[in-house]
């Protein structure tokens, strides 16, 4: 095999290997994406959940203070 082919056997392998960290550099994003917003959803839903429990407490103190 002359020099060229190895050359031409080099670059397809490299442009392979870069084709594979380009994809799983993507495929870690995403799913790093996902799960921190999946996470951040439920910190928000928690959230919610805890304004509308405190705003029970305020009418209900309210109602208390009222009579």
């Amino acid at each position: 095999m002359s020099q060229l082919d190895f050359s031409i056997a080099f670059g397809h392998f490299f442009i392979f290997i870069f084709f594979i960290y380009v994809f799983f550099h993507i495929l870690i994003t995403f799913f790093y994406k996902y799960n921190y917003n999946l996470k951040l959803r439920n910190v928000r839903e928690s959230y919610d959940l805890d304004i509308q429990k405190s705003d029970e407490e305020i009418k209900t103190v309210k109602r208390i203070l009222n009579l």
